[in-house]
């Protein structure tokens, strides 16, 4: 009878190692899926942060061919760069490093 408890005892002590692996598993999953949420989370916040950039430097680049359109002088070097970077208008730019290539020739 001895042996009997002893190996029910054992058993029941390899059952509760396997449910704290199991808890602990499911504890590193979820983890897992909130720091992917997160970062999910930072990379909408990144990418809000570039279109609002984007916005503002076509915004400028709009408002200054607005203000300056009866002058075409100055007006050919900004549409000449954004058809050499590949868009048919200043105002339809959609990168910002290419926006802020087309700014410099403003300021």
């Amino acid at each position: 009878m001895a042996m009997q408890v002893s190996g029910n005892y054992a058993q029941s002590r390899t059952d509760y190692a396997e449910k704290v692996k199991e808890k602990q598993a499911a504890e590193r999953a979820e983890k897992a899926k909130e720091a992917e949420k997160l970062k999910e989370i930072a990379k909408a916040e990144q990418n809000k942060k570039e279109a609002k950039k984007l916005e503002d430097v076509v915004s400028k680049i709009t408002d200054f061919i607005k203000e300056n359109k009866s002058n075409m002088d100055k007006i050919k070097p900004i549409i000449a760069k954004s058809k050499e970077l590949g868009y048919d208008n200043p105002t339809l730019i959609t990168d910002i490093n290419d926006a802020n290539k087309v700014l410099a020739l403003i300021s």
